[in-house]
């Protein structure tokens, strides 16, 4: 057969969408002649490389799959070649960890006999975990643009045996067993078929998209601008991202499903830095306050555990996906430290530790080390939400009564229909605060101390019920996780200066310690220590990028050198291994598959690193330190390219804020200790603390290119935080 170019790229379209089409090209392909029939032709059989089987690596979605009938390898060199070797095409499956739902379309697939002989005997199967091979997640992010499909995962991709990617298909957990393995079926038919018919067309025709696609996704030349454009162009843009606050529902719009963090970090931050105009600073603060105020009186919020979840269905956060992960919980509770820091908001401060609590219950393990996953990370509905009678069974009559206010709960369920369209929560009762402590606590004639008690006394009782039903879910397996460990890190660094609790800079030291330990011990991080294959586990650029963010977050927190020098040390290894004719590629020298150079520019999944390097380069810059030029130019951004995605790019225009707008806090060796502490606990990454030699303890500060002046005395310094 020979098909047009177009028409085969449109294939992911026909894939993903119009099953109907797949009964023609099947047609077209049966009545072709085989130029190639079989899969290895009469060649003697190629042994599979020895212990490339998935259950060699420690990744939570690989052990839970490690068992199934499918003979999932790992993406690996010698994989990669055994496709080669048998002539092959490589059928992949990226995923997750951080949506439990994703474990249900391989239990579906697996239901079927047909096709699991057939992936077994007709392609080379392997298992990508996205959390850990994150340039497979931004390429499926970049496939799916193509085919203007939203990404979804599971993520279907078919590659050469030379690693281009042929066709594609995501797969959403949420449509029926039926109509996934109706497409899985059919997409795997007609890949064979014509696999069958034409390889050299396949191989030729992918090789040449990879081409094309390769000089579409080259990034844009950036514009030099003076650091006065740089900084009028940061001031547009938080006034324009001003405006997607709403004061009446306290969202943050365009900013999708997901709990917003990285909004809340650009206005928290902005309205943390003294160089910025007082009215600028009060507009954020303004709009940071509401966001969180809403938030934390939601259901992003647990009312009994006080987790935080990643997303939510409806528009007004009264309903969430049930997914938890311990990635999110650091997350937030650094956003809300931060929040409660700049809004000295004691209420914030509180959810934010108990957000914290619940990372330690759940997901903490041994040696201060954290998993990404754990008991808690797709609760039920069954246990999530409480139909009144079980409820007024485990409370006392003042503890239901106070519930029942509190939550506005009903026999029918509290959830307003446009929450709940599909009515999948009938009789149900979501535990989200509908009204404040005070108005409750007003309307049954009790104090505000005397309604805190009664919630403290509903959550101990709830809470084992609810632990109880969930002993009968299977969970994911607690397994250490560099990602996650480093960024708990960060979390306790913004809690201790948010709170002044030492105990948090005790844990952060300590985590921070374990993570250089157990996935450090060589000159490459690991995301999973012990893995066999460094290929799936040694650490992508935005690892390395964390953990020089993370370090940089010790410093700030202990003025302590050798933090500064670790983050140096990972700049190194990005210069070295990760530099690629002025792009930082994702993917280390062993992992590097795909014919593609893989860079993240744009914060899809999570922060973007480009973002993050910004932020680390121009921290490090401030500090003094001799960062290589290359490592700089290739954090730079054009900024015409982010005018209408400016969502999309808070990371790195928190990059800029530091850069453009630095506000330097110079602690010499001889300062008194309450000084230090006192710098100590300045805001993270805004503020920036330089430590140098005794100068008779003499402490100052420099507002961007303003001359230094000396701080008389440590109480001063607080006057930095709040606008004028």
């Amino acid at each position: 057969m020979n098909f047009p170019t177009k028409r085969f790229r449109q294939l992911g379209v026909s894939v993903a969408a119009l099953l109907p089409i797949f009964s023609i090209l099947i047609l077209l392909t049966l009545s072709a002649c085989r130029r190639n029939s079989g899969p290895g032709g009469n060649s003697a059989p190629v042994p599979k490389p020895a212990n490339q089987e998935i259950r060699d690596n420690p990744s939570p979605l690989m052990q839970i799959l490690s068992k199934s009938p499918i003979e999932w390898q790992q993406f690996t060199p010698a994989v990669v070649q055994y496709a080669r070797d048998s002539n092959k095409l490589l059928l992949v499956y990226a995923a997750s960890n951080l949506d439990g739902n994703v474990v249900s379309v391989f239990d579906d697939i697996v239901t079927d006999p047909q096709l699991i002989s057939e992936i077994n005997s007709q392609f080379v199967p392997v298992l990508i975990d996205v959390d850990s091979s994150r340039e497979i997640g931004i390429l499926a992010a970049m496939l799916c643009a193509e085919i203007k499909r939203p990404i979804s995962f599971p993520f279907m991709l078919w590659l050469s045996p030379s690693g281009n990617p042929v066709s594609w298909l995501p797969i959403s957990p949420q449509d029926s067993r039926e109509s996934n393995l109706d497409r899985i079926h059919q997409a795997q038919t007609v890949m064979l078929r014509m696999w069958n018919e034409d390889r050299e067309y396949m191989n030729v025709n992918s090789a040449n998209d990879g081409k094309t696609r390769k000089l579409r996704t080259q990034p844009a030349a950036v514009k030099i601008t003076s650091p006065s454009e740089q900084q009028a162009f940061y001031l547009s843009t938080l006034r324009n991202m001003n405006a997607l606050y709403d004061d009446l529902s306290g969202n943050i719009e365009n900013m999708g499903a997901l709990f917003p963090t990285s909004m809340q970090e650009y206005y928290a931050q902005s309205a943390m830095n003294p160089v910025l105009s007082s009215s600028a600073r009060k507009r954020c603060l303004s709009c940071i306050k509401g966001n969180a105020g809403m938030l934390i009186h939601s259901a992003a919020i647990d009312l009994i555990d006080g987790g935080s979840y990643s997303s939510r269905t409806d528009t007004s956060w009264q309903v969430t996906r049930p997914d938890r992960n311990a990635l999110m919980q650091a997350r937030v509770a650094f956003s809300l430290a931060q929040i409660a820091q700049a809004a000295n908001d004691k209420t914030i401060l509180q959810a934010a530790e108990r957000v914290m609590l619940f990372q330690e219950k759940n997901f903490a393990l041994g040696e201060s080390l954290f998993s990404m996953t754990g008991p808690v990370t797709n609760m039920p509905d069954e246990v999530r939400y409480w139909v009144t009678e079980e409820l007024e069974k485990n409370l006392s009559a003042e503890e239901y009564a106070f519930l029942k206010n509190y939550c506005d709960l009903s026999r029918i369920g509290n959830l307003a229909p446009e929450s709940d369209p599909e009515r999948k929560f009938f009789r149900r009762n979501s535990l989200v605060p509908r009204h404040s402590l005070e108005e409750t606590a007003k309307k049954l004639a009790i104090t505000p101390g005397q309604g805190s008690a009664i919630i403290d006394s509903i959550r101990e009782k709830l809470l084992p019920i609810r632990v109880k039903k969930m002993s009968a879910v299977n969970p994911p397996p607690l397994i250490a996780n560099a990602n996650t460990t480093a960024q708990t890190v960060s979390a306790y660094a913004a809690l201790f200066t948010a709170s002044a609790q030492k105990n948090f800079q005790d844990k952060a030291i300590a985590a921070m310690k374990a993570f250089r330990t157990q996935f450090h011990s060589s000159a490459v991080i690991q995301n999973y220590a012990g893995s066999a294959s460094s290929a799936t586990t040694d650490a992508r650029t935005a690892l390395v990028a964390i953990a020089m963010q993370s370090a940089l977050d010790l410093y700030d927190v202990t003025l302590q050198r050798e933090w500064i020098d670790y983050a140096m040390s990972l700049g190194d290894i990005l210069v070295k291994d990760h530099l690629v004719e002025g792009r930082l590629e994702e993917s280390p020298p062993s992992s590097r598959l795909i014919n593609l150079p893989i860079i993240d520019v744009a914060m899809i999944f999570d922060k973007s690193t480009t973002g993050l390097m910004k932020q680390n380069t121009a921290r490090l810059l401030n500090l003094g330190c001799a960062v290589p030029e290359t490592l700089v130019s290739a954090c730079q951004l054009d900024h015409e390219g982010m005018q209408d995605a400016a969502v999309l790019h808070t990371d790195y225009l928190l990059g800029l804020l530091y850069r453009q707008f630095p506000v330097v806090v110079t602690v010499p060796d001889d300062a008194s200790a309450e000084f230090k502490m006192a710098v100590t606990r300045l805001p993270l990454r805004v503020i920036c603390r330089k430590s140098v030699p005794a100068n008779g303890g003499k402490v100052s500060v420099t507002l961007a290119d303003q001359p230094a002046h000396a701080v008389a005395d440590p109480a001063a310094l607080s006057k930095l935080l709040n606008p004028e």
